[in-house]
């Protein structure tokens, strides 16, 4: 019977139909809600890429807002919002999901190979693949973090690839990777973190074998002038962008944005009222629990995943900082448990034949096609979507009548106002590397109709507001004397100052 399940288990029909369902198991969604569009930091980032291809060169002041032309700000997306310009600008409104469905298979065959290559078992990467994929789907949103995401999936497949076979030729792929990575998005950090403590394990490693002491790690065949050359490498490499070092500017502001961590909610910790953070907690566990079951401890692993378990418990929308390397260790595991028991590596080995990628490739797109019909994905319903969401009808109506500003905007819409009405500069917007958290404070203490709200000096200077009804300060200004409402629907009150 044991026979009979492992020659279907090599079924090329069953595998072909496994990896189709893999594939889709993350952009099916997009086809849903149109993802990529309710997310108002994509039309900002759509912005910028067009005005760097407008004038080719890179913004050092935080465009299209009033705070921000007086003060400096790094497009440290740049790669990306260039990217997301040239798709807007050949494929139109459509081709922004389209764009993101392509990463997030990128992304699924990254993790796949990465698995695969480790575990050396197909079924154990489909399966390590897919609950890695579905514990860190509720933050895959449309941003630059999808490269990041993809990036860090790569280097950890060559980490824990080079620590089985100790083929260092495999570390030399990570200095392009990084290049690449730091002029994607600032979370390359992220990754520089693994590589440097992979260095030092092998250092420390290396040491504790010649003082006579026991140390299961480093593997034999990565000598630690390589390493450490690779490691020098690939942090030159991320100063090779238009701000240089300059990235680590906005790094340092990211780690002392106190109050965007207390008000944006995708930064707050995991609440467990979702099926994908229990995954992401069971991969946590298995993946100490395989590590502790093994003869010799695996220090660069197990430091790894405490450090990334911070992280990842820490803030909901980096679960794949922890998801990625778990789904890793546990593959690595099971591979080496089953070694330390005197069984075979069985390495699967059989190669996907050209004939089976174009059949999966195929079930992909006609999956994700009938998908997209059945949702109605068009135009006119992503049109329709965007109205249900942001001021999309408020918009029209100030092209046409131009009232005079200075603009005051909710945080909320901010983004998506610097796509769509760029000839206003916002008040505010997603940009947390760019307002401090005073200038947060305040907004949020005006937005909420606090004490002194008249007072605030944003809200003094501008002749256009617009807020969600819903707001306190909304309400406040209906009452005021100064200012008069000139359109309201359920999205957005739109007032001017009364002359």
């Amino acid at each position: 019977m044991l026979s009979g399940i492992q020659a279907v288990s090599r079924s090329r029909l069953l595998r072909t139909l496994a990896l189709i369902l893999y594939g889709c198991l993350a952009p099916v969604r997009l086809f849903t809600i149109h993802t990529p569009l309710l997310d108002a930091d994509i039309w900002w980032h759509w912005r910028v890429g067009q005005w760097i291809l407008a004038f080719h060169r890179f913004p050092h002041a935080g465009l299209f807002s009033q705070y921000g032309a007086t003060h400096a700000w790094r497009a440290y997306s740049w790669g990306f919002e260039v990217m997301l310009a040239a798709v807007f600008a050949r494929f139109g409104l459509l081709g922004i999901p389209i764009f993101f469905i392509l990463v997030e298979l990128a992304l699924a065959l990254a993790l796949f190979c990465a698995l695969r290559a480790v575990s050396g078992s197909f079924w154990c990467a489909v399966f390590l693949g897919a609950a890695a994929l579905t514990a860190i789907d509720p933050n895959l949103v449309a941003r630059p973090m999808l490269f990041s995401i993809v990036l860090f999936t790569a280097e950890m497949g060559i980490l824990f690839r080079a620590s089985q076979t100790g083929n260092r030729r495999l570390l030399y792929w990570l200095p392009p990777l990084f290049l690449l990575w730091a002029n994607f998005h600032i979370q390359f950090v992220y990754g520089l973190f693994p590589l440097l403590l992979f260095a030092l394990m092998q250092t420390a490693g290396g040491w504790a074998r010649r003082s006579g002491i026991a140390w299961p790690w480093p593997p034999e065949g990565i000598s630690r002038q390589a390493l450490w050359g690779v490691s020098g490498l690939s942090l030159l490499a991320t100063l090779v962008n238009p701000y240089a070092a300059g990235l680590y500017r906005v790094v340092w502001i990211y780690a002392h944005n106190h109050i965007a961590l207390a008000f944006i909610s995708e930064m707050h910790a995991n609440n467990f009222r979702k099926s994908a953070h229990y995954v992401e907690l069971l991969l946590t566990l298995a993946a100490f629990y395989l590590l502790g079951r093994r003869r010799g401890a695996d220090p660069f692993k197990l430091v790894f995943l405490a450090a990334a378990s911070v992280v990842a418990y820490r803030t909901a929308r980096d679960a794949w900082y922890i998801a990625i390397p778990a789904a890793l260790a546990i593959a690595d595991s099971i591979r080496a448990l089953r070694q330390e028991r005197g069984g075979p590596d069985e390495a699967d080995t059989g190669r996907i034949s050209a004939l089976q990628l174009a059949a999966i490739a195929l079930g992909i797109a006609g999956i994700l096609t009938l998908r997209g019909l059945d949702s109605g994905f068009s135009k006119a319903a992503a049109i329709k979507t965007i109205e249900g969401v942001y001021p999309l009808r408020a918009v029209r109506f100030l092209r046409q009548q131009h009232p005079p500003g200075p603009l005051y905007n909710s945080f909320n819409e901010g983004g998506f106002l610097i796509g769509n009405l760029p000839e206003y500069p916002v008040s505010i917007d997603g940009r947390a590397d760019l307002y401090p958290d005073d200038f947060l404070e305040q907004y949020l203490s005006v937005a909420a109709a606090g004490a002194g709200w008249q007072d605030d000096p944003a809200l003094q200077r501008a002749n256009l507001v617009m807020l969600e009804p819903y707001l306190p300060l909304a309400r406040e200004l209906q009452r005021d004397p100064q200012f008069q409402v000139v359109y309201a629907d359920e999205q957005a009150v739109v007032f001017t100052r009364k002359r």
